[in-house]
């Protein structure tokens, strides 16, 4: 297993994988029933962009030549912590996962955002994926805001 950073020319190589990771990791979130495979592949092609005008740290974790866990993190200002690193998104192929992989990614953008200054790295998880919160908790990271959503059923019949 190898973890290295991604640039644009590895993103182009891998691009349909990228979209992949996208739309696996919103599918696990409230947004599934809405989001397809084109919105994931649209936020690939952001990606590019963010890659070209170098706003993007993307990670990559590699069985050989196979993309199996993917991390897309860019600088995020946020009130009074402006120096801080978002990871928008954190990926690892199902057969893959209980392997460290995803720690191996969270570890190097960490290193990589203490070599750059960074204050903080943040994320987010949905409530219900309890997976992922057990995970970044083992990982150290710390809940900092609850979103509520009450949904709203029209009386109009």
């Amino acid at each position: 297993m190898e973890i290295k950073k991604i640039d644009l020319e590895i993103a182009e190589k891998y691009i349909d994988d990228i979209a992949y990771f996208i739309y696996e990791s919103v599918k696990m979130s409230a947004f599934e029933d809405s989001y397809c495979i084109d919105d994931a592949q649209q936020k690939a092609n952001e990606l590019r962009e963010y890659l070209k005008k170098d706003k993007a740290i993307v990670l990559g974790a590699f069985h050989e030549s196979d993309l199996v866990g993917f991390l897309w993190a860019y600088e995020y200002p946020f009130r009074e912590d402006q120096n801080r690193l978002y990871v928008s998104v954190l990926h690892v192929k199902a057969e893959y996962r209980n392997k460290h992989i995803g720690q191996y990614l969270l570890d190097e953008i960490e290193s990589i955002a203490r070599k750059n200054e960074y204050t903080s790295v943040f994320l987010h998880a949905e409530a219900e994926n309890i997976g992922a919160v057990r995970f970044y908790g083992r990982m150290n990271y710390q809940s900092e805001r609850i979103q509520f959503v009450k949904k709203l059923v029209s009386s109009e019949v």
